[in-house]
């Protein structure tokens, strides 16, 4: 029996349906079509293990360094035009905020846009975008 791509992907989604889902709404509030696009995006893409660490020295602690790159395809999943578009998106949607990594706007979470802008911009940051590219 030779399984396609649709056979190998359906038990995930039914774990997506039936647990992270609901799950992830009890923690974060209702999820939109979108949301749910994104969450899948990121389940398979495993950011956490293509963005290494910052291991010291000056610059973002590695889970907010995660969390950009988790914006990073939230911006394409949405289809935003602009680094700026995303940054207005993450302040005003708490529900893609949280699913990015950050808790709230009012801790200072969400990134500054020359945080945004530089992590875009560096050659790490373009790496770990060409590697979550690849895995999908």
């Amino acid at each position: 029996m030779q399984l396609n791509v649709s056979g190998l992907l359906k038990p995930f989604q039914r774990l997506l349906q039936g647990i992270l889902f609901p799950t992830l709404e009890q923690q974060v509030g209702p999820l939109s079509a979108k949301h749910r696009q994104l969450v899948e995006i990121l389940s398979l893409a495993e950011i956490e293990s293509l963005v290494a660490p910052w291991m010291g020295g000056v610059g973002r602690p590695a889970r907010h360094r995660q969390a950009v790159a988790r914006a990073f395809v939230a911006k394409a999943v949405l289809n935003l035009g602009s680094t700026r578009q995303l940054l207005d998106r993450l302040m005003a949607d708490d529900v893609l905020r949280r699913l990015c990594g950050w808790e709230s706007a009012r801790e200072g979470c969400a990134p500054a846009r020359a945080d945004a802008h530089r992590a875009a911009a560096c050659d790490d940051a373009r790496r770990d975008a060409r590697r979550v590219t690849a895995r999908m």
